[in-house]
């Protein structure tokens, strides 16, 4: 095969972080979560969040709580019914997909993008709100990873790979400054929506940061991937 005939089948995409960057998933997360850590006699706050859970794996961060608290959790108990707890806040929370986020996934598609959705729900859950959008070019990922609150870099790497796109041709659409800076190690481009509970942390290096989305922006994702 000829460079020119590889060059022409080199796939530009997007990658969207789902659960945090569309759905309200980090306060549908807390309360999951608080709502458990409760039964633990632990009252839960958005500050011990930032200080022990984000950054780190789920459990990890649970351990750092119990040991900034001085006290015990039941770790894998807790990450098991916060997950399963988070998963049907998420099914529940599928009819406020924004319309503007639909408008932008219409655009990328119509741009000859591939989208790719990463989220800890199935397919069957998601294939619905994009039906009249899929073009063949629309992919779903499911994400059943460790870390809390924000896609894993290896996540975002094995999802490129899966559906046959390379970092550097990738833009990831992420909701916190943690996932940024996992996209940014896989060398992709990187477009944030940060929400009240993600705004302080780092975006530096981010090419974009919004603050809703916009079939507009799609221009934006052509330019930072040099399409």
């Amino acid at each position: 095969m000829s460079d020119t005939s590889e060059k022409l089948q080199l796939k530009r995409g997007v990658m969207v972080e789902f659960d945090f960057a569309v759905l309200n998933g980090h306060q549908m997360l807390f309360d999951c979560l608080a709502k458990r850590l409760n039964k633990e006699g632990i009252t839960l706050d958005f500050g011990l969040v930032a200080r022990c859970l984000y950054g780190r794996s789920f459990s990890a961060g649970l351990n750092a709580l119990a040991e900034r608290l001085e006290t015990t959790i039941d770790v894998n108990g807790v990450v098991a019914d916060t997950n399963a707890a988070f998963t049907e806040a998420l099914r529940n929370g599928l009819d406020k997909v924004p319309a503007s986020f639909l408008e932008f996934i219409k655009e990328a598609l119509a741009r000859d993008l591939r989208v790719v959705i990463v989220s800890r729900l199935e397919e069957d859950d998601l294939r619905g709100i994009f039906s009249d959008l899929d073009n063949g070019e629309l992919f779903f990922y499911h994400d059943t990873a460790s870390g809390f609150g924000s896609i894993s870099w290896d996540t975002l790497h094995r999802a490129v790979r899966r559906n046959s796109l390379f970092e550097r041709l990738t833009l990831a659409v992420v909701a916190s400054g943690y996932a940024a800076k996992n996209a940014l190690t896989c060398g992709m481009g990187v477009m944030a929506r940060p929400d009240k509970s993600t705004e302080y942390q780092d975006y530096s290096g981010c090419d974009r940061l919004i603050a809703d989305y916009a079939a507009q922006q799609v221009d934006d994702v052509l330019m930072i991937l040099r399409a």
